[in-house]
C-alpha cells in the first residue's frame, strides 16, 4: 500500500504543478484564474487593452488596399493619413497604427 500512496501523491503533485503552470500562463496573457469571470483583467495595462475597440473590417480593407497599391512606398504622408482617416471613419492615430501592422 505504501507504493500506491506514493504513486497517488506523485499524480496529485503533477496535477497541482500543471494547474500552477496554467495559472502563470493565464496571468501572462492578462487573465486572473481566480476571478469570477474570465473577462476580469489582472493589470491596469491589460484593462486598457480591453477597452480598445476593434478596427472595423471595412476600414481594415481600405487600409490594406492602400498598402497593396503603395507597396513600393508604404509610408503615407500626413495628408494621405488624414484622407484615409476620413475614408475609414478612424482617427489619424489609428490609421498610422494600422499601416504599421497591416
Amino acid at each position: 500500500m505504501d507504493n500506491l500512496q506514493k504513486l497517488e501523491e506523485s499524480i496529485i503533485n503533477s496535477i497541482r504543478q500543471g494547474i500552477e503552470d496554467l495559472r502563470k500562463k493565464l496571468e501572462i496573457h492578462g487573465y486572473c484564474p481566480d476571478s469570477p469571470t474570465k473577462e476580469d483583467m489582472c493589470t491596469e495595462q491589460n484593462a486598457d487593452l480591453k477597452k480598445r475597440k476593434k478596427i472595423p473590417h471595412k476600414a481594415v480593407s481600405v487600409l490594406k488596399e492602400w498598402l497593396i497599391e503603395h507597396v513600393q512606398d508604404p509610408y503615407p504622408s500626413n495628408e494621405v493619413k488624414e484622407e484615409l482617416a476620413k475614408k475609414t471613419n478612424l482617427n489619424v492615430k489609428q490609421v498610422k497604427f494600422q499601416n504599421k501592422h497591416v
